[in-house]
């Protein structure tokens, strides 16, 4: 019987020691349950922060797209401007032409006046 008392005494602290490890891995298991809610909910706040990043880079290459194509049309225009306004042979000697004869023109008219001047008041 005293085995058996023996036995019982020695089943039953094994029993005690089973029930704090389980006690114990069951408080390790609960406190992990809610480490991974936590991080299962700032993952999701991460992944709704990147799509935000996302949609700003997204906005921000549409905006350098239309900023680049602006820029590409200015100089288009500006090239066309210039091309326009670029020495032409004909055009420069047809100008300086007309200047000579309008220069020719304006010393005529003014020898015209001059001499009708001189004759309205002549000297004494």
């Amino acid at each position: 019987m005293e085995v058996a008392k023996l036995h019982a005494a020695e089943s039953a602290a094994n029993f005690k020691e089973v029930l704090k490890r389980e006690k114990k891995t069951l408080t390790k298991f609960q406190s992990w349950e809610k480490q991974k809610a936590l991080i299962q909910e700032e993952l999701r706040c991460e992944k709704a922060k990147l799509r935000k990043l996302l949609q700003e880079v997204e906005r921000a290459k549409n905006h350098k797209n239309q900023v680049e194509a602006r820029l590409r049309q200015e100089e288009t225009a500006k090239e066309d401007l210039l091309a326009r306004g670029k020495f032409n042979p004909k055009r420069e000697g047809r100008a300086r032409g007309l200047c000579q004869i309008q220069g020719k023109h304006v010393q005529a008219r003014s020898r015209q006046h001059l001499s009708l001047l001189q004759r309205r008041h002549p000297k004494a």
